[in-house]
């Protein structure tokens, strides 16, 4: 067997570049649900339907 010497400096890049990846990753992912979502309400604006989230049925009572 052969004993594997890593340089801590590459490693330490390697975490580096790691978490960048995976910031820019999740940047990308709020960033395409952020495009999706307004998508989403151009659409339903367009069709004249209501942009509440929180719109209640017709037959909601209210006390």
């Amino acid at each position: 067997m052969f004993a594997t010497q890593i340089n801590p400096f590459v490693a330490i890049a390697a975490q580096a570049r790691t978490a960048e990846d995976r910031a820019s990753a999740a940047r990308f992912r709020v960033e395409r649900i952020e495009r999706e979502r307004a998508a989403y309400f151009r659409s339903r604006a367009r069709t004249g339907q209501t942009t509440s989230a929180t719109a209640l049925p017709a037959v909601a009572t209210i006390h």
